[in-house]
């Protein structure tokens, strides 16, 4: 059980850290981004335009690589939403297993919380 339990955790874990990983590295090279224009037009102004014209080139290859990359995530998520459903399913039925084994006790504390 505390296998099927770890298991669980690791793969909620593991899609919480995606998601965090996701947008806490568009966030930084944005401002990356910023702060290089600046930092290059500060050392160099004609050295930045080329800076400056490489930006586009660069935003169409990051499009480029996050449109063949969306579906692929896309299926890795449902994937993990998957495994997280069974073993959720399975420690739901160790849980039920359990409290039939241990009926009597059950009824016990039932009937004393009632």
């Amino acid at each position: 059980m505390s296998l099927l339990i770890l298991m669980y955790l690791m793969s909620a874990m593991s899609a919480a850290g995606i998601v965090t990983f996701s947008v806490s590295s568009t966030v930084f090279m944005i401002a990356m981004m910023i702060f290089s224009v600046i930092m290059s037009m500060s050392i160099n102004v004609r050295m930045s335009f080329i800076f400056l014209a490489l930006i586009p080139v660069l935003a169409i290859a990051l499009f480029g690589i996050f449109f063949y990359v969306h579906p692929i995530f896309k299926r890795i998520f449902k994937k993990y939403d998957a495994l997280n459903n069974s073993v959720q399913e399975n420690v739901g039925g160790i849980r039920v297993v359990k409290s039939f084994v241990r009926e009597d006790y059950e009824k016990e504390k039932f009937g004393k919380a009632a």
